[in-house]
């Protein structure tokens, strides 16, 4: 017979130790488990375990829309800038400070020169004569024509002014600042005595009452 070697002797330890570890971890089990419920216990009619329900339903629904304003779950706060985002929005506020400044000297510019424009304009309008007084009108009519008298070649024109009532011939004057120059069939031409009105004439309408 084999003389047995420690070394197995060792592994045969081993083994057994694991052999008992096995039969006290069933025995466990059968006890109640680690629940403390028999083991087969739904088989012998207690209560059922009730498992998971997956709802396969749910993966046909569309998903939700991407809303880039909602409410990020992994963002805590702002993120510093950058030393490059840093230097961009420096050069950009100098380059918008810069623009500023020029357009108010621009603006400055144009002024001085619309203020010098106007004294011009004001210089030489002051410098040219006065304009010619308006041209003088003739005295306006304040009579009516309302019929005529007489054969064809003495004919006498009768006016009406307010309830007075007068005549003229052909070259009389009329109220001392018109003169009778002409008869023509519903009408009556007129002129006037004053010299700067000596080539203007007046054709006033027969009016019936």
């Amino acid at each position: 017979m084999r003389k047995v070697s420690r070394r197995e002797m060792i592994l045969l330890g081993g083994l057994a130790l694991v052999g008992v570890g096995y039969l006290w971890y069933a025995s466990r089990q059968g006890a109640g488990g680690p629940g403390g419920r028999p083991a087969g216990a739904a088989a012998a009619g207690g209560p059922a375990v009730d498992a998971p329900v997956v709802r396969l339903d749910l993966l046909s629904r569309p998903a939700e829309p991407y809303n880039p304003n909602g409410r990020d779950l992994f963002k805590y706060t702002e993120r510093p800038p950058t030393s490059e985002e840093i230097a961009k929005l420096r050069a950009e506020a100098a380059a918008a400070k810069k623009a500023q400044e020029m357009a108010e000297k621009l603006a400055k510019e144009q002024a001085e020169r619309d203020r010098i424009a106007a004294e011009e304009r004001a210089r030489i309008m002051a410098s040219m004569p006065p304009p010619p007084p308006p041209k003088p009108q003739p005295p306006p009519i304040t009579f009516r024509y309302i019929g005529m008298l007489g054969p064809k070649e003495n004919h006498l024109a009768v006016f009406e002014e307010g309830k007075d009532i007068f005549v003229a011939r052909k070259g009389d004057v009329v109220k001392g600042q018109f003169k009778l120059i002409d008869f023509k069939y519903e009408s009556v031409v007129l002129g006037y005595t004053r010299a700067d009105f000596a080539d203007q004439r007046q054709e006033l309408r027969m009016v019936t009452k």
